[in-house]
């Protein structure tokens, strides 16, 4: 996707400091990035970018921002992802 033609409001802003948790942090990401794409998928909204990051188990997150001043860059780093899975079932006793 061509992002450099999608406006700012078409991506997730990081502008309030609990939305930038240290995973995020870790990361790359920065107080004030618009994020464009997480692992490949671009998204619009916080539900997307909910969605993209629960697509893989891998420990690195790679995302393209918008970065004031800097234009799109991309950033990569660690980051610790929810466990999903199936719920075992109760033991009999």
């Amino acid at each position: 996707a061509d992002l450099r033609r999608q406006a700012p409001r078409d991506f997730v802003e990081l502008r309030q400091p609990g939305e930038l948790d240290e995973r995020f942090r870790r990361a790359g990401l920065r107080q004030g990035d618009f994020l464009a794409a997480v692992d490949g998928f671009a998204i619009e909204n916080r539900d997307q970018m909910v969605a993209a990051l629960s697509f893989t188990d891998e420990p690195t997150l790679t995302a393209i921002v918008m970065r004031p001043g800097s234009g799109f860059i991309e950033v990569s780093g660690p980051y610790r992802r929810r466990k999903y899975g199936p719920v075992p079932k109760p033991q009999r006793r």
